[in-house]
């Protein structure tokens, strides 16, 4: 009987919602809702003045504050009590309000290759939610629509691969999980969207008599470009990672290189160890005194003014390896890849290897460890026991 007078009372007794003004609060709206606890009317108000500077007159303003009082009240004649919920203007601010935001502020902290892929994502978000609903509030956001946005996604029309779309569903994740923390919305609705199964990647070895080719090439056509590929086979920074260092990064004397949070791909700080041919390399190079704030990789593959692309980078890998004949599976990242498999073929422990590549933990290290070194099967040979 308790159960049934509470259900009543969520569905009956409450006061509609309503748009007012005065002199103290401005322009907010009303409504009252009983106490779960003692089932006493309570007032609730949700201030609007906030958010008038979006709009280009008092009339656009009056018709969006008017939209919300008409969801509130649906809400509450459909039984929904939002006194256990901390009802805030936010939660009905429409989505685009709420990715907007989230960019804006992202803006200020990462950095411009990330936020290309925040605004990438959020692109992708943004044409389904013009294209499938009307002017969506953050409350309205559910589960349900969640689910139907990942069916678009995962649809002939994108054309995306497993990791495409499981890197859009955790960003989405992640953006409605700020969401939650800036009040815009209670739940995060792709919390249980499920991801697709990725196929294990393969990772492509550079052989010794491949590197031996490589190395032969650009030592006559492109030496300058031999740092690019030092950095990456044996200091295991990352293509991206590269064009952000500076002068003022590299010491010679521990022969290291210093990346910094907003350098690096996991946004922490590392070492990269510098080996004693590039050590030797560096020392000769930096020897003309550039300033700190310059490039180490610039326009020719040498110190510069301004950051070199990844693009550049490829683009002279792929004349490599036109010229040389080889296998189009040997990419640029190929390079760091088969230096860590190599690193795993010494005495260092995973663990060890895991915290010089810049790895948070174990599970990114296992793709290496399933790979088949080059001296895998001699060693199985001689140490296989026998019956």
């Amino acid at each position: 009987m308790k159960l049934d007078f509470e259900f009543k009372l969520g569905i009956f007794n409450y006061q509609l919602a309503q748009l007012k003004h005065d002199k103290t609060r401005g322009w907010f709206i009303v409504y009252k809702v009983p106490n779960s606890h003692n089932g006493r009317l309570e007032r609730k108000f949700i201030r609007l003045n906030y958010m008038m500077h979006r709009f280009e007159d008092e009339a656009s303003f009056l018709k969006y504050a008017g939209n919300i009082v008409d969801t509130i009240n649906f809400r509450l004649r459909n039984g929904e009590s939002p006194y256990l919920s901390d009802e805030n203007a936010r939660c009905y601010e429409p989505v685009r309000v709420m990715l907007d935001t989230f960019l804006e502020e992202k803006k200020r902290y990462v950095r411009p290759d990330t936020l290309r892929t925040y605004s990438s994502h959020v692109r992708v978000f943004r044409t389904w939610l013009e294209d499938h609903t009307k002017e969506c509030l953050c409350i309205k956001f559910t589960p349900y629509l969640a689910v139907r946005y990942s069916e678009y996604v995962k649809s002939n029309r994108l054309r995306v691969n497993a990791r495409t779309y499981n890197d859009n569903i955790k960003f989405l994740r992640g953006l409605f999980k700020w969401g939650q923390r800036h009040f815009y919305c209670k739940e995060n609705p792709f919390r249980n969207v499920q991801l697709m199964n990725k196929e294990a990647k393969y990772r492509e070895v550079v052989t010794i008599e491949q590197r031996q080719m490589i190395r032969e090439y650009y030592e006559q056509r492109c030496p300058a470009f031999m740092v690019v590929i030092d950095l990456m086979f044996n200091s295991f920074i990352r293509p991206r990672e590269i064009t952000q260092i500076q002068i003022k990064n590299v010491d010679l004397k521990q022969r290291v290189i210093r990346l910094y949070p907003e350098q690096t791909k996991t946004h922490a700080y590392r070492e990269a160890i510098l080996s004693p041919e590039l050590s030797a390399i560096l020392s000769k190079e930096l020897g003309n005194d550039y300033p700190q704030d310059y490039y180490l990789v610039s326009e020719g593959y040498v110190p510069g003014p301004t950051p070199i692309t990844t693009k550049a980078y490829r683009k002279t890998w792929l004349q490599m390896r036109k010229k040389l004949d080889l296998p189009d599976t040997l990419q640029l990242y190929s390079l760091r890849d088969s230096g860590i498999m190599a690193l795993l073929d010494t005495e260092l422990s995973p663990r060890e290897v895991s915290e010089v590549i810049g790895h948070h933990d174990l599970q990114s290290i296992n793709n290496y460890l399933h790979h088949h070194s080059d001296t895998l099967v001699e060693k199985t040979r001689r140490n296989t026991p026998r019956f």
